[in-house]
């Protein structure tokens, strides 16, 4: 398949999950390279050794992670659309990928023998939350973080 027609798959497969699930996706269209790369850039993984993507969608953002961050890091992602998770195991065979809401990245961290994490990178639809829910991701990505993180 040619890269412009996996793109415009993809682009299609998160269209259509927006469709059916808008407070869950909340985007039309999947993260820009170019943004994808500024949160990369920002969040400066070439030194953590623990990284965490909370909604990768069709791995965007997960493709530059892959290539920036150190051989020797541990990186998992979690996504709550199984569609998408499916999505993504097709596209990034070695990456770790646990088909679960964000809300429950400590229990996996716990189940995966990894205290915290030094950065995490979200492509959540955070204003599409309730506040309520916002302040349960926030309370969860603080308990994740190492200090620093």
């Amino acid at each position: 398949m040619s890269k412009t027609a996996s793109s415009l798959r993809e682009h299609l497969i998160f269209f259509k999950q927006f469709l059916l699930h808008p407070t869950e996706v909340s985007a039309v269209c999947r993260t820009s390279p170019a943004l994808s790369h500024l949160l990369v850039q920002k969040a400066d993984i070439t030194k953590a050794q623990i990284i965490v993507e909370l909604g990768p969608g069709t791995g965007a953002t997960t493709a530059i992670i892959n290539r920036e961050r150190h051989p020797s890091s541990t990186f998992l992602a979690i996504e709550i659309k199984r569609s998408l998770v499916d999505q993504f195991e097709q596209k990034f065979p070695d990456t770790t990928i646990i088909h679960a809401p964000a809300e429950e990245l400590l229990i996996h961290l716990e189940q995966l023998h990894l205290p915290t994490v030094d950065v995490i990178i979200s492509g959540l639809p955070w204003s599409s939350f309730k506040i309520s829910t916002q302040n349960r991701l926030l309370d969860v990505i603080q308990k994740a973080l190492a200090p620093g993180g």
